[in-house]
């Protein structure tokens, strides 16, 4: 029996994926405004600028830090084809200031099972490095 052979081909619609490591530095948080979704005007954000009460400034400053997650992500590739990644990292970049938010909700007291939305906005130091590969189709 004959060995089928593998032919290997570049998604053209997809080209190139990536893969990036992020590092944030969680100490650097500053919290710049917090929103509140209001429903009764049909669901508009309403803007607070600081100061904050200490509830208000910890529930946004909490909320930052769980967002702010190192971590690798990566660029998916079209449906059938797999990202194949060079196997040298780039180069970190400069630490920058990067703009970040993250939702979260305070529970109503009185009211069963309601809860006011809120969103904080803020800034972190932020760095990232990258890793490029190539989209490739297996064909048999």
């Amino acid at each position: 029996m004959e060995d089928e052979a593998q032919k290997v081909r570049i998604c053209m619609d997809c080209p190139t994926c990536y893969l990036f490591d992020v590092e944030y530095k969680p100490e650097t948080i500053k919290l710049t405004s917090l929103e509140l979704y209001e429903t009764d005007d049909g669901g508009t954000w309403l803007k607070y600028e600081p100061p904050f009460d200490a509830d208000g400034e910890n529930a946004g400053l909490n909320a930052l830090k769980k967002k702010a997650v190192g971590g690798q992500f990566q660029t998916p590739c079209a449906v059938g084809c797999d990202c194949k990644l060079n196997a040298n990292w780039g180069e970190w970049s400069q630490w920058s200031i990067v703009e970040i938010s993250a939702g979260f909700f305070i529970h109503v007291l009185n009211e069963s099972g309601k809860s006011v939305r809120y969103r904080a906005n803020g800034t972190v130091q932020g760095r990232s490095r990258s890793k490029t590969g190539l989209c490739e189709r297996i064909e048999i």
